[in-house]
């Protein structure tokens, strides 16, 4: 079982069809700081809503079997002078640069208990992942605004009862955006992210012990390096 030359999306799932709730403005009005030009001034300090989903998504990376998933959760926007939190993940101004920002991102993803390839092995469980991601936006000039993502994340998975390591990942991205005039606060987007991944993770994915082995699934040991690239349109 060869290292998939995509990674899906289990690690990173994309909810392909999302209807957003309406936001419910719950506090005053955001105050702008010296530090963060803010063009959302006007808006409030913080909103909060519900944000749903559902798609036809792999079970893991490079999974040739998926299945049709759905989630529903509660949302927090707070857009403070230095803290933040909104759609691009928690974001602190610790550099006093306008060009430079850094982020606490997190991910997840759904479990994987009824897959064809890994029968008569371990299921997969939940993914969490968190950690920082070092945001670069000097091109805000440039046609679509890219901006540079350096993106680190230690992850574990759950079974909701016991957690357990599976190493981090390291991904640069750059990610394009482009307003849409004739929808009103509709935005086109672009990111294309290559990732890495230590060994702990590869192998939750990929390993195959030899108890486990098969005619059709050969041992297999699974080695830290490239997992695959996204791209989200």
């Amino acid at each position: 079982m060869p290292n998939p030359p995509f990674p899906g999306s289990r690690l990173a799932p994309r909810l392909v069809l999302a209807l957003l709730a309406p936001w419910a403005a719950l506090a005053g009005e955001a105050t702008p700081h010296p530090l963060w030009p803010d063009p959302d001034a006007a808006r409030p300090r913080w909103e909060a809503g519900i944000a749903a989903g559902g798609g036809h998504v792999a079970d893991y990376p490079g999974a040739g079997q998926s299945h049709t998933r759905g989630i529903a959760v509660p949302v927090f926007i707070y857009r403070g002078p230095v803290l933040r939190i909104d759609g691009d993940g928690v974001r602190g101004r610790v550099f006093d640069h306008p060009d430079i920002h850094l982020d606490l991102a997190a991910t997840a993803a759904f479990s994987a208990r009824d897959n064809d390839a890994r029968r008569g092995m371990p299921s997969l469980d939940y993914l969490v992942g968190i950690g920082p991601q070092l945001v670069y936006t000097g091109w805000r000039d440039q046609p679509g605004s890219p901006t540079l993502h350096l993106q680190w994340r230690g992850l574990i998975s759950t079974d909701l009862k016991q957690a357990h390591g599976r190493g981090f990942t390291v991904s640069p991205a750059v990610r394009w955006r482009w307003r849409m005039p004739a929808l009103r606060h509709a935005t086109l987007s672009l990111s294309v992210q290559p990732t890495w991944a230590s060994a702990p993770l590869q192998r939750y994915f990929y390993e195959v012990p030899a108890a486990h082995a098969t005619a059709d699934r050969p041992a297999y040991r699974a080695r830290a390096g490239y997992l695959g690239t996204e791209i989200a349109l």
